[in-house]
């Protein structure tokens, strides 16, 4: 079970028992307390389907990406952070699924998917996103690169919870000591 799955577990069970000698799911609550807000947001929601946590994960990204575009009105930051994270959670490539290949139905040979040129991640449209945001296209030059620096923070978010749970829990490889 990856530490996801495991903090998944831990929070979906709502088992709070402790015990000096193993790790429980207290613990995994408690270090997933202290790692990066988005992150743990992020989380919350992949592994639990808190709506709360979507919230507030909206919140956190509005925020980063605030600081990053403080002249911006914060409505339209929050609208960019709202499509960010559902462009985020619902990753898969629409055309193969996620599973990075195409399988032709006459000859069955597989291919590398065209859509998602084999990475399995979905691509949005900027029609998509333009009629989400409601927006003139003329305006959505400016916002686009918006959508890049969302997606690093997310990410970058999401890979900081990994580490910094694994340093709380002390999963983390020992140092190598030089000659």
């Amino acid at each position: 079970m990856s530490l996801r799955e495991a903090v998944a577990h831990a929070i979906a069970t709502g088992n709070m028992t402790h015990d000096a000698d193993t790790e429980t799911g207290v613990d995994l609550i408690g270090a997933l307390a202290r790692a990066d807000k988005l992150g743990a947001s992020l989380w919350r929601v992949t592994g639990n389907m808190d709506a709360g946590s979507f919230i507030s994960a909206r919140e956190y990204l509005t925020e980063a990406l605030w600081k990053q575009h403080p002249t911006w009105w914060e409505s339209v930051l929050c609208q960019i952070a709202q499509l960010a994270l559902e462009e985020w959670l619902a990753c898969q490539c629409r055309v193969c699924g996620g599973r990075k290949f195409t399988v032709n139905e006459e000859t069955g040979t597989r291919s590398t998917c065209g859509a998602c040129a084999g990475t399995g991640r979905g691509r949005h449209s900027d029609d998509e996103r333009i009629a989400r945001l409601g927006i003139p296209y003329s305006w959505y030059s400016k916002t686009s690169p918006v959508f890049d620096v969302a997606r690093k923070i997310l990410n970058a978010a999401d890979t900081r919870v990994e580490r910094q749970m694994k340093y709380q829990l002390e999963h983390r490889k020992p140092l190598k000591h030089k000659k």
